[in-house]
């Protein structure tokens, strides 16, 4: 099992790992220890690892007082056995707090961060960064979504002047091959968390109906249809 913690902004939270391995199964209730443990100033907030056999990636926060985005985050790739670092890129903006997603088209990972970054980069058998692959694009605004992709595309929501009031709320169409901005729809608030891609009716249709909940009072879940030809997006509130 591989979890994170957080404690404040800037104080250490730590990325570690539980083995599942029952010591002792006459005991119903026993302390595990850890297998290993990665500590990083500002911790591991919402930070969704991906792993395999042969390596982890986790992203972190960047240690840097509330609504102040350092260069300073890191994108990690550990052992999953032992923990120890076999790669990492820092120097990256804003707290990483989304999960990290593996795309097998294009064979990379993805993330984003309230700094406005996405990025993405393939990774070697060796689990080292092939670092020639690094891109990241700016979104100019918070997003701790996980990215969504499908059919080349990635959906991904981003806050905006204000996380919990204004119109400028954006969900953004990117290119998955080589993050080129494709198209953007303005919401009604802040989608903060992943969205959820359905082509059940692309067949029918031409169209990837997406869905994302919003982050602004009542709350609700925001509708909206891509065209896979190109013409544009179509929400539905």
């Amino acid at each position: 099992l591989y979890l994170g913690t957080w404690s404040t902004e800037e104080r250490d939270g730590v990325f570690y790992c539980v083995s599942v391995t029952d010591e002792d199964p006459q005991q119903t209730a026993e302390i595990k220890p850890y297998t290993w443990q990665l500590r990083h100033p500002g911790g591991f907030y919402w930070a969704g690892a991906y792993a395999t056999d042969d390596y982890l990636i986790v992203g972190s926060d960047d240690g840097q007082p509330a609504g102040q985005f350092g260069e300073s985050a890191v994108l990690y790739s550990l052992n999953p056995l032992t923990g120890a670092v076999l790669d990492s890129i820092t120097g990256i903006k804003g707290d990483i707090r989304s999960t990290i997603a593996y795309d097998a088209v294009t064979d990379r990972v993805y993330f984003s961060t309230k700094g406005g970054i996405l990025g993405s980069v393939k990774v070697n058998v060796d689990g080292s960064f092939a670092t020639e692959t690094y891109q990241t694009v700016q979104l100019n605004g918070m997003c701790t979504g996980t990215p969504m992709i499908t059919n080349g595309r990635i959906y991904i929501g981003v806050a905006g002047a204000s996380q919990f009031a204004g119109s400028d709320h954006t969900l953004y169409v990117v290119q998955a091959a080589n993050l080129a901005i494709l198209d953007k729809l303005f919401i009604p608030g802040y989608p903060q968390a992943s969205a959820l891609a359905s082509q059940a009716y692309a067949e029918q249709d031409g169209k990837v109906y997406v869905y994302i909940t919003y982050n602004q009072h009542p709350g609700g879940i925001y509708a909206f249809a891509d065209s896979l030809d190109g013409s544009g997006l179509t929400g539905y509130n």
